[in-house]
């Protein structure tokens, strides 16, 4: 069976179970070993119908993403149609029934039909985000950073979202045309993952090429998240099917790009913040039994939450033809966390011995947003940078595989600026059998 039925599964079939059981409804728990198997045949499946490793992932990554979504939404938050929304709010642990009048909860609705509970299960499943509910993520982007309020006409969205998914084809296709087998086997091997041990023999050339690489991986991941966002946006507010307010941009300013907080907890897409999140608090509180408030327990529970997130990830790399153990995303996610004890430790050392630091965490207000110095910001910058080329080739050269056998593994489809036969990359360069 192909893969994308599988995903339709893992969405359609929780949004049922969600719209039409209450929140502590047996099936919820029953469903969820019918829901890994099919997400297990998912991922296994991808790699080979699709046969490119970005759209695998591409395909995979949602239905890992729809499988943790409803273990937040059905399972732990307990989202239920007769209270509108979450019975027990697990990022914050309290069992917060939400007034339907805030919620804009199903109970006070007139019409209390089939379409309703559809309705209410998918938005649960599809709005990860949570925008325009009570219980929406912290530091939602808004279009624009001036007027925090404003929210465009629809000729505007769509004109601007149209703009956004071309840029993010064209950025995709340059990309791909930059792409070399025989630079991916000489600089983006596994061999060359580990740099700390390695500095006395790490040329400087190698430097370059892994700090420039991290660099153009992440502009060719945002392109990817962008233009896919972009695209369902623009179908949805040009089919009347919901407005431009529920389709926020999907990343931050690149100004919050100054600490590792920041960039996971103000510039990156928060789609997976609820979910991992969700999870996290419930082994933290709920299963190691935990107190809140105590600053270590907050730190296991920052952990826990990346900890979870490489999971996630994990089945992302499996669906993109990498073995268990060949993956680096549970590794690449666990070092953020070095680097926010890093982060937190500076931090509190120059609070210590100057008059004013700047906040860095992604608690950071509006307004202290705009009180941190440009030096603090470009200090920052640069931090984040040298901390991701350490940490983020662990994830990266493992997925380049199959770049580094001289396979066409582009994101585009077509291309615009590049040779195309029959809309596959004509190959230039490709290393021996013996290089490989």
């Amino acid at each position: 069976m192909h893969p994308l039925v599988h995903l339709l599964a893992l969405v359609i079939i929780p949004s049922l179970l969600v719209g039409y059981t209450s929140a502590q409804s047996f099936l919820r728990f029953a469903f969820l070993p019918i829901f890994t198997l099919i997400l297990w045949q998912c991922a296994t499946l991808c790699h080979s119908y699709l046969v490119r490793m970005p759209w695998a992932g591409l395909v995979g990554g949602h239905a890992v993403s729809f499988f943790f979504q409803y273990i937040h939404v059905a399972l732990i938050s307990r989202f239920d149609y007769a209270n509108g929304g979450p019975t027990a709010d697990a990022t914050k642990g309290l069992d917060a029934k939400l007034q339907t009048s805030d919620t804009g909860g199903m109970a006070t609705k007139a019409g209390r039909g089939y379409l309703d509970r559809i309705g209410f299960g998918w938005d649960a499943m599809i709005n990860a985000r949570g925008v325009g509910k009570p219980y929406a993520v912290r530091n939602l982007p808004p279009f624009s950073s001036s007027n925090p309020s404003y929210v465009p006409s629809r000729a505007e969205f769509l004109t601007r979202t149209a703009a956004i998914a071309v840029a993010s084809y064209l950025t995709l296709d340059v990309l791909d045309s930059l792409s070399d087998p025989v630079v991916a086997w000489k600089f983006f091997s596994n061999a060359n993952i580990p740099l700390v041990h390695r500095l006395g023999i790490i040329t400087g050339e190698e430097l370059a090429i892994r700090i420039v690489g991290t660099v153009i991986a992440g502009i060719g991941l945002i392109a990817v998240q962008r233009g896919v966002y972009s695209i369902f946006a623009f179908l949805s507010v040009g089919l009347r099917l919901s407005d431009p307010a529920w389709w926020p941009p999907f990343h931050g300013s690149l100004s919050s790009i100054y600490s590792l907080r920041s960039i996971w907890g103000l510039f990156w897409h928060q789609m997976n913040t609820r979910r991992v999140s969700a999870i996290s608090h419930w082994l933290v509180h709920d299963v190691l039994k935990l107190p809140r408030g105590h600053v270590l327990v907050r730190y296991l529970r920052a952990f826990s939450t990346l900890l979870t997130s490489g999971v996630l990830h994990l089945g992302v790399d499996i669906a993109s033809g990498l073995a268990v153990h060949e993956s680096g995303a549970i590794r690449f996610f666990s070092t953020q966390f070095i680097g926010i004890i890093i982060e937190d430790t500076a931090i509190w050392l120059y609070k210590r011995f100057a008059r004013s630091a700047p906040d860095l965490s992604e608690r950071s207000t509006t307004t202290r947003e705009k009180d941190i110095k440009l030096w603090h910001r470009v200090i920052g910058m640069i931090w984040v940078v040298l901390f991701l080329s350490w940490s983020y080739p662990s994830y990266m050269y493992p997925l380049v595989y199959r770049t580094r056998a001289g396979y066409d593994d582009g994101v585009v489809p077509w291309s615009v600026i590049g040779e195309r036969t029959d809309g596959v990359t004509t190959q230039i360069r490709r290393p021996s059998h013996e290089q490989i």
